[in-house]
């Protein structure tokens, strides 16, 4: 058996380069007529942050089953994300279970 070299360099290259983790800010007090520079954390961080913590509570508060009970001539149609399942058919009677994706736009 004859083996073949499949080596393959790959370069990734960095799409949007990292923030600086801390920006310095100038302040001027017209009391004193000076000016003082402080170093504080990068605002777009922060920001960032903040809408990060606002989504995780959606996503925490989102329901992540959905099992409902079947009814004949009823259909269910939730998002993919959610986690789902057939049950099994305990009524001894034929059941049709079909399942697609659909992008609603």
């Amino acid at each position: 058996m004859e083996t073949v070299n499949i080596t393959q360099n790959v370069i990734t290259q960095t799409a949007i380069e990292p923030l600086e983790e801390t920006v310095e800010v100038t302040e001027f007090n017209p009391e004193t007529m000076e000016s003082v520079i402080e170093t504080v954390r990068n605002p777009a961080i922060v920001r960032d942050e903040q809408e990060r913590e606002v989504a995780t509570a959606v996503v925490d508060a989102t329901q992540l089953s959905f099992a409902p009970d079947p009814k004949e001539g009823v259909m269910y149609i939730y998002p993919s994300v959610l986690l789902h399942y057939a049950q099994s058919n305990a009524s001894g009677k034929e059941r049709t279970v079909t399942s697609w994706d659909m992008l609603v736009r």
